[in-house]
This record gives structure tokens, C-alpha cells and sequence, in this order.
């Protein structure tokens, strides 16, 4: 955990006291320095457990992204749906 929370000070994020909403937003995030480890240490990943199809779904002004989830093989449930809005991340 220690090696994150390092990376995450190495990103180059700024105070979020110093900046606006959409700058805030554009910020490193603890995903981001969990995602530079694994490439820093070559750390192997998990194969995914379950098939992603990605959509849009009417809503009353345009579309909203979806991502639908379909576990392989046995599974308790058949599908789980999450909805996002759609914010920008950073890069």
C-alpha cells in the first residue's frame, strides 16, 4: 500500500483546494498510481472473469453510457449492469 500511496505523491497532483471543479477532476487518482505500479513492477493482471459489452441507452436528454457485465462460466447471477455518467478522466 505504502508504494501507492508513493506513486500517487509522484503523479504531480496539485492541492484540490487550489483548483476548480473540472481541474479537480482531471487530478491523478489513487487508480492511476495503482495502474503505474503494475506497469513499474511488471506485475501479472487477473484474467477478466466475465465478457464487457459497452452501450448507450435513451434517457430523456440523449444517451447515457452503460457497460453491461457476463460472468463465464458458472455463475450465480447472469448479468450485472452499471450505469455511468459519462465525466472525463485523466489520461
Amino acid at each position: 500500500m505504502l508504494v501507492i500511496i508513493e506513486k500517487l505523491g509522484t503523479l504531480g497532483g496539485k492541492p484540490i483546494e487550489t483548483l476548480e471543479a473540472q481541474e479537480t477532476r482531471l487530478q491523478p487518482t489513487p487508480t492511476d498510481a495503482v495502474t503505474a505500479v503494475i506497469q513499474d513492477f511488471k506485475l501479472p493482471t487477473a484474467p477478466a472473469r466475465c465478457d464487457t459489452i459497452e452501450n448507450d441507452i435513451p434517457i430523456t436528454r440523449g444517451t447515457t453510457p452503460i457497460r453491461i457485465y457476463t460472468p463465464t462460466g458458472e455463475a450465480r447471477w447472469k448479468k450485472v449492469r452499471d450505469i455511468r455518467r459519462d465525466y472525463p478522466t485523466a489520461t
